[in-house]
Protein backbone atom coordinates (compact mmCIF):
# COMPACT_ATOMS: atom_id res chain seq x y z
CA UNK A 1 0.00 0.00 0.00
CA UNK A 2 1.47 3.19 -1.41
CA UNK A 3 1.01 6.44 1.34
CA UNK A 4 1.65 9.64 -0.96
CA UNK A 5 1.67 12.91 0.36
CA UNK A 6 1.13 15.61 -1.68
CA UNK A 7 2.52 19.45 -1.54
CA UNK A 8 2.06 22.70 -3.25
CA UNK A 9 5.30 24.58 -2.60
CA UNK A 10 4.77 28.35 -2.67
CA UNK A 11 2.96 29.30 0.81
CA UNK A 12 3.40 25.76 1.85
CA UNK A 13 6.65 24.50 1.77
CA UNK A 14 8.62 27.29 0.45
CA UNK A 15 8.45 30.77 2.12
CA UNK A 16 7.55 32.48 -1.32
CA UNK A 17 5.67 35.85 -0.16
CA UNK A 18 8.48 37.74 1.52
CA UNK A 19 11.17 36.31 -1.14
CA UNK A 20 8.79 38.00 -3.86
CA UNK A 21 8.72 41.72 -1.54
CA UNK A 22 12.54 41.55 -1.61
CA UNK A 23 13.20 40.69 -5.33
CA UNK A 24 10.72 43.77 -5.49
CA UNK A 25 12.73 46.13 -3.31
CA UNK A 26 15.89 45.07 -5.31
CA UNK A 27 14.74 46.19 -8.31
CA UNK A 28 13.21 49.18 -6.54
CA UNK A 29 9.64 49.01 -6.52
CA UNK A 30 8.07 50.78 -3.64
CA UNK A 31 6.39 47.94 -1.49
CA UNK A 32 3.17 49.21 0.40
CA UNK A 33 3.05 46.75 3.50
CA UNK A 34 5.18 44.27 5.19
CA UNK A 35 4.27 40.40 3.67
CA UNK A 36 1.79 38.91 6.68
CA UNK A 37 -0.19 42.58 5.72
CA UNK A 38 -1.21 40.90 1.97
CA UNK A 39 -4.77 40.05 1.96
CA UNK A 40 -5.55 39.37 -1.24
CA UNK A 41 -3.85 36.93 -3.45
CA UNK A 42 -3.17 39.33 -6.17
CA UNK A 43 -0.97 41.09 -4.13
CA UNK A 44 -2.04 44.69 -4.85
CA UNK A 45 -1.37 45.66 -1.52
CA UNK A 46 2.31 44.73 -1.87
CA UNK A 47 2.87 46.50 -4.76
CA UNK A 48 0.86 49.69 -5.04
CA UNK A 49 1.83 50.79 -8.33
CA UNK A 50 1.93 47.61 -10.05
CA UNK A 51 -1.49 46.85 -12.16
CA UNK A 52 -2.74 43.15 -11.60
CA UNK A 53 -0.65 42.35 -15.08
CA UNK A 54 2.40 43.65 -14.20
CA UNK A 55 3.01 41.85 -10.77
CA UNK A 56 2.48 38.50 -12.60
CA UNK A 57 4.60 39.95 -15.20
CA UNK A 58 6.93 40.27 -11.76
CA UNK A 59 6.28 36.83 -10.70
CA UNK A 60 7.46 35.49 -13.96
CA UNK A 61 10.34 37.44 -13.91
CA UNK A 62 11.33 36.74 -10.50
CA UNK A 63 10.83 32.95 -11.47
CA UNK A 64 13.80 32.92 -13.79
CA UNK A 65 15.89 34.85 -10.76
CA UNK A 66 18.76 33.36 -9.04
CA UNK A 67 16.63 34.06 -5.63
CA UNK A 68 14.34 31.60 -6.95
CA UNK A 69 16.61 28.77 -6.35
CA UNK A 70 17.08 30.11 -3.08
CA UNK A 71 13.84 30.45 -1.06
CA UNK A 72 13.99 29.91 2.44
CA UNK A 73 11.78 27.03 3.72
CA UNK A 74 8.97 27.55 5.87
CA UNK A 75 9.66 27.60 9.70
CA UNK A 76 9.36 24.05 11.13
CA UNK A 77 8.83 22.32 7.67
CA UNK A 78 11.70 20.24 8.25
CA UNK A 79 10.98 19.20 11.49
CA UNK A 80 7.41 17.90 10.37
CA UNK A 81 8.63 16.20 7.43
CA UNK A 82 11.22 14.17 9.62
CA UNK A 83 8.58 13.39 11.66
CA UNK A 84 5.80 12.21 9.80
CA UNK A 85 8.62 10.08 7.61
CA UNK A 86 10.00 8.38 10.74
CA UNK A 87 5.61 7.50 11.30
CA UNK A 88 5.00 6.73 8.06
CA UNK A 89 8.21 4.54 6.82
CA UNK A 90 8.14 4.61 2.79
CA UNK A 91 6.50 7.72 2.81
CA UNK A 92 5.87 9.21 -0.69
CA UNK A 93 6.28 13.13 -0.81
CA UNK A 94 5.47 14.54 -4.48
CA UNK A 95 5.36 18.36 -5.31
CA UNK A 96 3.17 19.40 -6.92
CA UNK A 97 3.75 23.36 -7.82
CA UNK A 98 2.44 25.91 -10.02
CA UNK A 99 5.75 27.84 -10.44
CA UNK A 100 5.50 27.89 -14.90
CA UNK A 101 6.95 26.14 -17.42
CA UNK A 102 10.52 27.69 -18.47
CA UNK A 103 13.65 25.20 -18.31
CA UNK A 104 14.97 27.92 -16.09
CA UNK A 105 12.42 27.75 -13.26
CA UNK A 106 12.22 24.07 -13.28
CA UNK A 107 15.78 24.03 -12.85
CA UNK A 108 15.22 26.65 -10.46
CA UNK A 109 12.40 25.33 -8.37
CA UNK A 110 14.26 21.20 -8.34
CA UNK A 111 17.03 22.49 -7.14
CA UNK A 112 15.81 24.12 -4.47
CA UNK A 113 13.60 21.55 -2.80
CA UNK A 114 16.63 18.81 -3.97
CA UNK A 115 18.06 18.62 -0.53
CA UNK A 116 14.23 17.46 0.85
CA UNK A 117 14.45 14.25 -0.86
CA UNK A 118 11.25 14.30 -2.61
CA UNK A 119 9.77 11.53 -4.74
CA UNK A 120 8.97 13.75 -7.71
CA UNK A 121 8.28 17.51 -8.84
CA UNK A 122 6.01 18.09 -10.83
CA UNK A 123 6.44 22.34 -12.28
CA UNK A 124 3.26 23.45 -13.58
CA UNK A 125 2.05 26.21 -16.02
CA UNK A 126 1.72 29.53 -13.51
CA UNK A 127 -1.86 29.29 -12.35
CA UNK A 128 -2.64 25.93 -13.72
CA UNK A 129 -5.06 23.89 -12.30
CA UNK A 130 -3.39 20.82 -10.29
CA UNK A 131 -6.58 18.65 -10.98
CA UNK A 132 -5.12 15.67 -13.44
CA UNK A 133 -1.66 15.73 -11.64
CA UNK A 134 -3.46 15.08 -8.16
CA UNK A 135 -5.75 12.40 -9.94
CA UNK A 136 -2.67 10.29 -10.81
CA UNK A 137 -2.13 9.78 -6.69
CA UNK A 138 -3.57 7.09 -4.85
CA UNK A 139 -6.87 7.58 -3.00
CA UNK A 140 -6.54 8.27 0.33
CA UNK A 141 -3.25 10.50 -0.31
CA UNK A 142 -3.16 13.44 1.56
CA UNK A 143 -2.42 17.19 -0.27
CA UNK A 144 -1.94 20.65 1.03
CA UNK A 145 -1.80 24.24 -0.53
CA UNK A 146 -2.60 27.22 0.40
CA UNK A 147 -5.26 28.07 -2.50
CA UNK A 148 -8.84 26.49 -1.81
CA UNK A 149 -9.02 25.89 -5.18
CA UNK A 150 -6.64 23.24 -5.62
CA UNK A 151 -7.36 21.82 -1.58
CA UNK A 152 -11.25 21.88 -3.16
CA UNK A 153 -9.69 19.92 -6.44
CA UNK A 154 -8.22 17.28 -4.80
CA UNK A 155 -11.31 16.46 -2.86
CA UNK A 156 -13.17 16.27 -5.93
CA UNK A 157 -10.13 13.73 -6.60
CA UNK A 158 -10.51 11.15 -3.69
CA UNK A 159 -7.62 12.80 -1.48
CA UNK A 160 -8.11 14.24 1.82
CA UNK A 161 -6.69 18.14 1.63
CA UNK A 162 -5.63 20.31 3.94
CA UNK A 163 -5.57 24.52 3.48
CA UNK A 164 -2.36 26.17 4.66
CA UNK A 165 -3.62 29.61 6.34
CA UNK A 166 -2.41 32.72 4.89
CA UNK A 167 -3.26 36.41 4.93
CA UNK A 168 -4.54 36.23 1.57
CA UNK A 169 -7.02 33.78 2.39
CA UNK A 170 -8.46 34.62 5.27
CA UNK A 171 -12.00 34.39 3.96
CA UNK A 172 -11.41 30.91 3.25
CA UNK A 173 -12.61 28.19 5.35
CA UNK A 174 -12.18 24.64 5.19
CA UNK A 175 -12.61 21.41 7.49
CA UNK A 176 -8.87 21.29 7.54
CA UNK A 177 -6.61 23.77 8.17
CA UNK A 178 -3.08 24.55 9.12
CA UNK A 179 -1.25 27.84 10.87
CA UNK A 180 1.94 26.67 11.12
CA UNK A 181 3.85 23.13 10.59
CA UNK A 182 3.31 21.38 13.91
CA UNK A 183 -0.57 21.73 13.79
CA UNK A 184 -0.04 20.62 10.21
CA UNK A 185 2.17 17.64 11.15
CA UNK A 186 -0.61 16.49 13.67
CA UNK A 187 -3.54 17.15 10.86
CA UNK A 188 -1.58 15.19 8.22
CA UNK A 189 -0.48 12.33 10.06
CA UNK A 190 -4.37 11.92 11.33
CA UNK A 191 -5.15 12.07 7.58
CA UNK A 192 -2.95 9.80 6.51
CA UNK A 193 -3.83 6.81 9.36
CA UNK A 194 -6.67 6.96 8.23
CA UNK A 195 -6.68 7.01 4.83
CA UNK A 196 -4.35 4.19 5.38
CA UNK A 197 -6.97 2.33 7.48
CA UNK A 198 -9.62 2.72 4.45
CA UNK A 199 -7.46 1.40 2.72
CA UNK A 200 -6.67 -1.61 4.49
CA UNK A 201 -10.51 -2.10 4.84
CA UNK A 202 -11.45 -1.92 0.70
Amino acid sequence: MEIVLGLDCDGVVLNYGPALLEFGRRKGLRIGCEWHEVDMYHMSMAFPDLTKDDIMSLIEEFALDDGFGEITLMPGFVEALEALREEFPGLKVVAVTSAGREERTIELRKSNLAPLGFNEVHVLPLSASKKDHLSQLPAGSVFVDDLKKHVDAAEEVGLQGVLVRQPYNSEDSHVHVMHDWMEGCRIISSLLRQGAERAKAA
